[in-house]
């Protein structure tokens, strides 16, 4: 060989014991991580996602890979999780509180459902029973981010429930996409639904107050004063053209509460008051939200108040109240018309009573089943295919509420 040859054979021979380190440090963890890779096509059976209507993202299994999970950040489980007991009871975990009430406003263990059609369940707060929860309630208004399950089962349900508006959830939504697998809210398409109050067959508990006792046009209850529905706009103008006695934080006069969390019974109590010397209600509702219908409606319609209201479409109330029991706002292109209808109804008994002919046919009830639905949807489950629910739309503000047009 010549000596050119000679010099460039000794070159590469000192290039490659210096690429040596390359080789113990590169290239032998990328041919670990290919074996890896290929172990993970056996293991990550464990960790899958549930069938999801939407596109999951992407999370780190145990073992390292990226695999489609529900948000936020957790493990999931391919196999069942281990039963509660041996006689088919469903475990409900109450993961937060419902605001301050730890019990749901369901009550624990198996009391709360006694008298129910199905009645083999279990309700606790105990979290060292969450690998044997059947399902795991939320609050949308009591959870945070830092403070959720680390993992879950294959066939644990996470269950979303709110009876406040969407406009008023202060979560980010889009984070809980696919996390939760049902619902149970006032919403007619909620998977357990958990109105604020529904009507039955049955006669109206209760006298109407006589009609001579009413002296005054209506009244309006209400705390919240800068709402999106802008009801305290409504109301300011309808004073311009008829009697109205505003009560509460918003109101003038403070003989009766707002309608604050904790006051349901002294607002019942003012409301029966009220119906003695009033001919109409303002049930104005703080979001314009699909199907948002609270117990200030329920509530006038009990005490012998005529409902006149606000909140989601005419529709919405059709649905779900008794026949010819209320007066809607969108009945009329703005408050100088409605006011000029509530002043004739005033003047005409017969026409007015008409709003009370319900009472012999329905009864409203506020203590809806929702107890029993939510031990019913429990064992209903096993029966029915997996889905994951994507809470920004079925619970978002830009989906389900309208913005007022204030045309008035």
């Amino acid at each position: 060989m010549s000596t050119a040859t000679n010099h460039a054979i000794y070159i590469c021979i000192r290039k490659l014991w210096k690429l040596r380190f390359c080789a113990l440090f590169c290239i032998i963890p990328l041919i670990l991580t290919v074996l890896v890779w290929q172990n993970t096509d056996t293991l990550s059976t464990h960790y899958t996602t549930i069938a999801t209507t939407t596109t999951s993202t992407l999370y780190r299994s145990p073992i390292g890979r990226f695999l489609p999970s529900p948000t936020p950040k957790m493990y999931m489980n391919h196999h069942q999780h281990p039963p509660f007991s041996n006689n088919h009871t469903k475990l409900i975990l109450y993961w937060t509180s419902l605001f301050d009430d730890p019990t749901f406003d369901i009550g624990f263990g198996t009391s709360p459902f006694t008298h129910c059609p199905v009645s083999n369940c279990f309700t606790t707060t105990n979290r060292s029973l969450f690998n044997q929860s059947d399902i795991v309630l939320f609050h949308g208004r009591s959870m945070t981010m830092s403070d959720l399950p680390a993992q879950r089962w294959m066939d644990q349900l996470f269950v979303f429930n709110l009876q406040e508006p969407p406009v008023f959830t202060y979560l980010n939504l889009k984070l809980f996409d696919d996390f939760f697998n049902a619902t149970m809210t006032y919403h007619r398409g909620a998977d357990v639904v958990y109105p604020y109050a529904v009507i039955a067959p049955g006669v109206q508990e209760g006298a109407v107050p006589e009609y001579e006792s009413r002296t005054s046009a209506a009244s309006w209850v209400a705390s919240h004063c800068d709402s999106q529905s802008h009801r305290e706009d409504y109301v300011k103008r309808l004073q311009h053209h008829l009697q109205v006695d505003t009560f509460g934080a918003c109101g003038s006069l403070t003989s009766c509460p707002g309608d604050t969390p904790g006051a349901g019974a002294r607002v019942a109590g003012c409301y029966q008051r009220l119906a003695h010397t009033h001919f109409f209600h303002l049930a104005f509702e703080n979001s314009l939200c699909e199907d948002y219908i609270t117990e200030k409606f329920w509530t006038a319609l009990q005490v012998g108040l005529v409902p006149v209201v606000m909140g989601p479409g005419r529709d919405s109330y059709l649905r779900v109240a008794p026949p010819d029991s209320f007066i809607h706002v969108d009945d009329f292109p703005g408050p100088e018309q409605l006011a000029a209808y509530l002043f004739t109804l005033m003047h005409d008994p017969p026409s007015y009573a008409n709003y009370f002919a319900w009472r012999g046919r329905f009864k409203v009830q506020h203590a809806a089943n929702v107890k029993c639905d939510l031990c019913a949807f429990a064992h209903q489950q096993h029966a029915r295919p997996r889905k994951t629910v994507r809470i920004s739309h079925v619970w978002g503000r830009d989906t389900q509420c309208t913005e007022p047009e204030n045309g008035w």
